[in-house]
């Protein structure tokens, strides 16, 4: 009995065997249209207002939110001239499709849409959010950042100013997470 159950074992994994290696697809394996760009990041936020004689004043972490995550990725079209930024709601609760710049790893964009205050309830709802809108822009800094052990890692710097704040920017600012803590 121990003979056939070695035997009925052996043919199961052999089976395994032949079809582990088979090709699922011909295509190669690669990144996205913006992957450079792409990232999560670990951020703090630097309120700064802005005066009637056009100087800013640097407010820091006011809110005291500290460092949170913040994403950039792209779009669902994979177009290598657009990116979403999301804080995924840790501070103002942004989502927004901006326009990149691939070879100077910039982000901008001019009244974008924030998505996450756009809604099909209508105006009198007591639910209803009037849509936002924001002017970004944003560089990514190639090895310019340190992580936690302090070796070289990207860093990010992003200024929004939102249209219901129009005389505050807010500086989002870190490097890429690494997974690694104290």
């Amino acid at each position: 009995m121990k003979k056939y159950i070695l035997f009925f074992v052996s043919a199961i994994v052999a089976s395994f065997g032949f079809t582990a290696c088979d090709t699922e697809t011909d295509e190669p394996a690669g990144g996205t249209a913006v992957e450079k760009l792409a990232g999560h990041w670990e951020v703090e936020v630097d309120v700064m207002e802005v005066t009637a004689d056009g100087d800013t004043i640097h407010g820091g972490d006011i809110y005291g939110y500290g460092t949170f995550d913040f994403w950039t990725y792209n779009t669902s079209s994979n177009s290598s001239s657009q990116i979403w930024v999301d804080d995924m709601g840790n501070f103002w609760t942004v989502k927004a499709k901006c326009s990149c710049n691939t070879s100077n790893l910039t982000i901008t964009g001019e009244d974008v849409l924030n998505v996450y205050t756009e809604t099909d309830l209508p105006e009198d709802d007591p639910n209803y959010m009037e849509p936002e809108t924001c002017k970004i822009t944003g560089k990514i800094f190639p090895g310019a950042g340190h992580n936690l052990h302090g070796k070289p890692n990207d860093s990010i710097c992003i200024d929004m100013v939102y249209d219901t704040d129009p005389t505050t920017i807010y500086r989002y600012a870190g490097s890429r997470y690494t997974g690694f803590y104290e």
